[in-house]
């Protein structure tokens, strides 16, 4: 019988926020997972969840400019990833981390979710949310086809 690939996680970091989405265990289909505040307890509220959900692979978004440039804002993301990496090793966690392209997903994900009547606090987690399940899709997509 063949072993089930395990779940993957997707993150979009923000410098308030975090959107997470995840995969169901076979790696068919991307679903919004939660938004956890960005603070001393992120990465070990991270982890736990990779951990108690079988988490196999975390592909972290990589705000990238148009020209294909790291800037401040992907440099801080590079970093986060770095940490959160570092911590997983620590705690002997087997996880592969995945820096992955998220340009035009916050567009992208603030028209699949325009019109929601929803106040303004919930509809940016909303949209956090959303935009880590459409960096999942678009990963998810590129393994697919190997």
């Amino acid at each position: 019988m063949a072993e089930i690939p395990g779940r993957i996680l997707a993150l979009d970091v923000g410098d308030a926020r975090i959107g997470v989405a995840m995969s169901d265990p076979l790696r068919i289909l991307a679903r919004p997972h939660s938004t956890i505040d960005r603070n001393k307890r992120s990465v070990h509220l991270l982890l736990e969840l990779c951990k108690s959900e079988g988490v196999k692979i975390v592909v972290v978004g990589l705000p990238i400019n148009m020209r294909g440039e790291i800037e401040s804002q992907a440099q801080k993301t590079i970093e986060f990833k770095e940490k959160l990496a570092l911590e997983a090793g620590n705690r002997k966690l087997m996880l592969e981390f995945v820096l992955w392209d998220e340009r035009l997903t916050s567009v992208s994900a603030e028209r699949l979710i325009q019109g929601s009547k929803l106040k303004d606090k919930n509809r940016r987690a909303l949209l956090d949310q959303v935009s880590a399940t459409l960096i999942l899709e678009s990963y998810m997509n590129s393994i697919s086809l190997d």
